[in-house]
């Protein structure tokens, strides 16, 4: 019987001023820098991870993160990309998915990665530990959305943690991106991102430490 622990899982998204996070099935925006950094975070096989007994795996294992989505988000990734490479695409929609990676060694993380309706269900499970989200600063009228945050649950983490969640060179502050979306035709966006966690008072309870947004700083070009 494995002794792995049941797998905590961190949710990542991008999304609009309104919380949109796509239209007609698909992104609203092109942001390659955001995509690239969705890339690595997803990708990235952190040794330390406490669900990972590296004891369990055959040399012809590779140790994988996992990404979970919906059958829209699956659909939504074009022939090319899909499956996502590097990484274990799981297109289930249910808590019964994250279980299902229980006893499977090979698997670093988990990662949710949409749509609306599997983000609203997961944000909910007490085995959600990170919501790692980019705030994009324009209104594109979606159609589906990210569920609302519950105060009493996440808190604002501290950017040294959300460097160390995810093995990644994250700068502070708003950063300023192209959108190659649509016509073709450039336009500057505004994006912060930035990362909350589950937080326990020393009363038991949850609440929310007001703090800094934790974001990215530089501006591309």
């Amino acid at each position: 019987m494995s002794s792995l622990k049941p797998p905590k899982f961190a949710l990542i998204a991008a999304a609009e001023e309104n919380w949109g996070i796509g239209i007609n099935n698909a992104l609203p925006w092109k942001l390659k820098k955001d995509m690239a950094y969705f890339e690595r975070v997803t990708k990235k096989v952190l040794t330390s991870n406490e669900t990972t007994d590296t004891s369990l795996v055959t040399p012809n294992e590779k140790i994988q993160n996992a990404v979970i989505m919906g059958r829209k988000t699956w659909e939504s990734i074009p022939l090319k990309y899909r499956p996502l490479k590097d990484r274990l695409n799981v297109v289930l929609s249910r808590n019964d998915a994250i279980s299902s990676l229980t006893d499977k060694p090979t698997v670093a993380r988990i990662f949710i990665i949409g749509g609306g309706d599997i983000y609203k269900e997961a944000i909910e499970l007490p085995l959600c530990e990170y919501i790692l989200l980019t705030k994009v600063y324009k209104n594109f009228n979606c159609d589906a959305f990210f569920p609302k945050i519950d105060e009493n649950l996440y808190e604002l983490a501290s950017h040294d943690e959300l460097v160390n969640f995810t093995g990644d060179d994250v700068p502070k502050g708003r950063q300023c991106l192209r959108n190659s979306h649509g016509s073709g035709k450039l336009n500057s966006i505004s994006v912060n991102v930035g990362t909350l966690n589950k937080d326990e008072g020393d009363d038991g309870s949850k609440r929310l430490q007001q703090q800094d947004v934790i974001n990215r700083a530089n501006e591309y070009k």
